[in-house]
């Protein structure tokens, strides 16, 4: 009985170590983004509404599924990537060891339920990364930006309804320290929960700061937020046909605007009032 224990530690401690070696600082910083956004919003719909629209699996857990395959597969082999999804169609973006590399992260997401097509754009050391025939001149700025800058302030909804702003990550020597403004206490844990679970993040430092429970300032910015619809010239119009709930900072708009213009003056007056954590627009507009 000693000798097979020892036997699957062993084995575990093998399987373990490719998921935790090798992650440079940077690639810990963009893994970190990825586990705090896998559940986020896409265009202010909750995973059901997307569900019930397309008829397929949510693209947030699409996404998050094909993330969690090629890091359990392929682990730093595949140290800096991202992964988006819209409609079941998956686009790949970021660094891989070698051609193989890029090969079996295309196969493997092309394994995950919900995937129906994959556009591998994942880079390889001394080798062309592909690209699409241009349309028009490249633009020399855009692409010498990287795929993803995990220093910039970011923020989040996950479909429970914690959110954030001004998120910013820091890691050295697998430290990750976290800043930023979170709509709650649990929000906050949910950053350090999802950080926690990031291969060769040896540890967290959480530094935002916590929005405290108050109906009485929601209401408020309620409030607030539906004067300036009614008073807004572009969306007099609209303004009888838009709702505005707002719970631990979260502002909700429902409702449907006729214009793309009035949507995103909409989203401009909600975002732009102080206190406002994030927005999560639901409004109905054309194109949408």
């Amino acid at each position: 009985m000693t000798a097979l224990l020892a036997a699957v530690l062993a084995t575990a401690a093998a399987f373990a170590a490719p998921q935790t070696a090798g992650f440079a600082d940077d690639d810990i910083a963009v893994l970190a983004k990825a586990a705090i956004v896998s559940d986020a919003r896409t265009a202010g719909l909750s995973a059901d509404d997307l569900e019930r629209a397309a008829n397929v699996r949510p693209d947030l857990d699409v996404a998050r599924d094909v993330r969690v395959k090629l890091v359990g597969r392929l682990g730093p082999a595949l140290a800096s990537f991202s992964v988006t999804c819209h409609r079941g169609e998956v686009v790949l973006e970021g660094k891989a060891r070698d051609l193989a590399t890029r090969d079996a992260a295309g196969a493997a997401a092309a394994e995950v339920a919900g995937v129906h097509r994959v556009e591998n754009k994942l880079r390889v050391p001394d080798a062309p990364a592909p690209v699409d025939p241009p349309e028009e001149p490249a633009d020399e700025e855009a692409e010498a930006e990287p795929v993803d800058d995990p220093t910039a302030p970011f923020a989040f909804l996950t479909r429970d309804g914690l959110a954030a702003r001004d998120v910013t990550l820091a890691v050295s020597s697998g430290e990750v320290t976290v800043t930023g403004h979170a709509s709650s206490g649990a929000a906050r844990e949910y950053v350090t929960a999802a950080i926690r679970r990031v291969p060769g993040a040896k540890s967290v430092v959480n530094r935002m700061t916590a929005r405290t429970v108050d109906p009485s300032e929601d209401r408020r910015l309620g409030d607030i937020v539906a004067a300036k619809i009614r008073w807004s010239e572009p969306l007099r119009p609209v303004a009888s046909g838009l709702s505005v709930s707002v719970k631990d900072g979260v502002v909700r708009l429902t409702g449907r605007v006729a214009t793309e213009e009035q949507a995103h003056v909409l989203l401009g007056l909600a975002s732009s009032t102080v206190g406002v954590v994030v927005v999560d627009d639901r409004v109905a507009a054309p194109g949408r």
